[in-house]
């Protein structure tokens, strides 16, 4: 009985707090009197689970780098004449785009850490998805050269292996979904 009426003062609070902004109606503040500078930090906790948020999101960028770029240029699916060559190279793109995102916000959670490791990463990442967008300006272009898509596997090698000396190892692995065919 009694976890009843937790569960459903719960549910009450739950539904209360969905529905009650709906009907709040509209506020409108008063004009302020004088302007006053109020100096505030909002903590919000950048250290919450910072490294683990950063591997993370550069496990997915390189995972996505791997997968879709390196692995289909050493495959040659973006050779003159291969077969699927176009969907291959905005597959490609669409992967770089992705990679980038993923490293832009693990550059920003190193950046915001309070981990000096993280800290000291946050260069080369900065380098690694600069190169990458470079990368994806000149598959949107179709202007696609494979030495630099080796020059970017170079220097994401390079990134892991700094990493790695830092602490962070980076690996790709392959990952079985269940119930994936």
């Amino acid at each position: 009985m009694k976890s009843k009426l937790i569960v459903l003062s719960l549910v009450v609070t739950l539904l209360t707090s969905v529905a009650a902004p709906s009907f709040a109606g509209r506020a409108q503040a008063a004009a302020p009197v004088a302007a006053v500078h109020v100096a505030s930090a909002v903590h919000t906790h950048p250290a919450f689970l910072d490294k683990t948020r950063f591997l993370l999101h550069v496990g997915l960028g390189f995972g996505a780098f791997h997968r879709y770029v390196y692995a289909r240029y050493r495959n040659g699916s973006f050779a003159a004449g291969a077969p699927k060559r176009t969907s291959n190279l905005i597959k490609a793109a669409i992967a770089l785009v992705f990679t980038i995102h993923e490293f832009k916000v693990a550059y920003g959670i190193a950046e915001n850490s309070n981990s000096k490791t993280l800290q000291a990463i946050v260069r080369p990442l900065n380098n690694l998805a600069g190169q990458a967008s470079y990368l994806t300006t000149k598959f949107k272009r179709g202007q696609y050269n494979p030495s630099d898509v080796q020059a970017l596997n170079n220097n994401a090698n390079q990134f892991q292996s700094f990493a790695a000396n830092q602490g962070y190892k980076i690996s790709d692995r392959t990952v079985t979904v269940p119930g994936a065919a």
